[in-house]
């Protein structure tokens, strides 16, 4: 099998095609914001929407835009790290979001990922080094992994009591540059848009009023740019090659108790015939921010202006705008909170199988020795070293049956 880590062998990208990627969409956002100045504008034709109108509903917008930049950070740390057909959605808090990335690249601090609610431990299962990993996405992993119904043994059974479980996994296919129109069209995110854009047309077909199809599309480009940010890459190669391990690995919460749920997440079985002309890139967020630096102030200028634009809207526009970025809000929360298939860089992970029984961890683990030699051993040292003298003395029964 070849020992190519699958999170750590990614496509190598172009500075140039990144630039473009990231430049064509502030281009036109700002060019829409001037339109939008326009139409909304004293004199412009969208100032005949708010004839009569109280004016209390736009501010309320404006204050959305302010809460909850958490919940995008979140978004950004799962669909940077896990899947590619999924991106953030324009919703509440995304003038916070956008002025906490400019305080974060700026500065050089790298803190773009959220804290995750609970710790997880790596272990390379070649050399038995292991490490506490805070990241967002890799605990975001392993809850999608500890949610899935553990599939039945060999023989259909499904023993609940057993003490430990081990589950093999390893990616259905390899990294890829670029996802596939027909998961594009599964992503939740598209779907999402899809919906926001209708909201706003339907609004623009039976009002007249153009401002909330305008804002809604200068959104969706900075949230195209913000994506192309280099500074996300970054953080997703520092995520997981902090440390330079090949091969397989294994997942599991990282307490003061031995694991009860085990994840062995092997290499791709076709990586070795499928990866010439990638590289595995060492980026840290350090050496990617200065370059991101021009870019996340245009960015934030552009939510800034769009956020000031929002109290020129009509009562029944901001209604409109507060609708469109509550169902935005409620995709994020959506793509945070409920479990997905497991998958790393946009590949599924399928199961290989699941070791478990009645019998004691000792028991366990030697199946899993038999069936993956050295995998057995590591884990009994990392993870249960008060059962290596219960393991060397089945070892010595075992070679007296064997002598017998």
């Amino acid at each position: 099998m070849s020992n190519i880590d699958l999170e750590k062998v990614l496509p190598s990208t172009n500075p140039r095609t990144s630039n473009i990627k990231m430049s064509f969409p502030i281009l036109i956002a700002y060019i829409g914001l001037y339109v939008g100045t326009y139409y909304l504008g004293p004199t412009g034709p969208g100032s005949e929407h708010r004839d009569g109108d109280s004016g209390r509903i736009p501010p309320l917008a404006i204050v959305l835009t302010l809460l909850g930049p958490e919940l995008i950070q979140k978004t950004f740390a799962i669909t940077t790290v896990i899947s590619k057909t999924e991106s953030p959605c324009f919703g509440f808090g995304w003038l916070a979001c956008s002025l906490s990335l400019l305080s974060s690249v700026t500065s050089g601090s790298g803190d773009l990922m959220r804290e995750p609610e609970c710790d997880v431990k790596v272990l390379d299962m070649k050399t038995g080094k292991r490490r506490s990993n805070k990241d967002f996405a890799v605990a975001k992993l392993l809850r999608d992994l500890e949610f899935r119904s553990v599939p039945p043994s060999v023989d259909g059974s499904f023993d609940q009591g057993s003490e430990v479980v081990v589950e093999i996994l390893q990616p259905t296919g390899i990294p890829s540059s670029s996802a596939s129109f027909r998961n594009l069209l599964q992503s939740g995110s598209l779907m999402t848009a899809i919906l926001q854009f209708c909201l706003a047309g339907a609004f623009w077909f039976f009002y007249a009023d153009l401002s909330p199809l305008l804002l809604l599309s200068i959104s969706i480009l900075l949230i195209e740019a913000t994506a192309s940010l280099p500074v996300w890459t970054a953080q997703k190669h520092a995520s997981f090659t902090r440390n330079n391990w090949n091969g397989a690995y294994a997942l599991m919460r990282n307490t003061d108790s031995p694991p009860s749920r085990i994840y062995i997440i092997q290499p791709s079985s076709t990586a070795s015939t499928k990866t010439e002309g990638m590289t595995t890139h060492h980026d840290t967020p350090s050496n990617a921010s200065n370059p991101c630096i021009s870019p996340v102030i245009l960015i934030a200028g552009a939510f800034l202006n769009q956020a000031l634009l929002y109290t020129q809207l009509s009562d029944n526009a901001a209604c409109v705008m507060l609708l469109i970025m509550f169902v935005g809000t409620i995709s994020n929360i959506a793509i945070v909170a409920v479990p997905r298939v497991p998958q790393v860089d946009g590949v599924k992970l399928g199961s290989v199988g699941v070791i478990k029984g009645e019998g004691s961890v000792v028991e366990v683990l030697k199946d899993v020795e038999a069936a993956f030699e050295g995998y057995g051993d590591v884990l009994l040292k990392q993870c249960f070293p008060e059962m290596i003298g219960k393991w060397g003395a089945e070892v010595e029964k075992v070679k007296m049956g064997e002598m017998d």
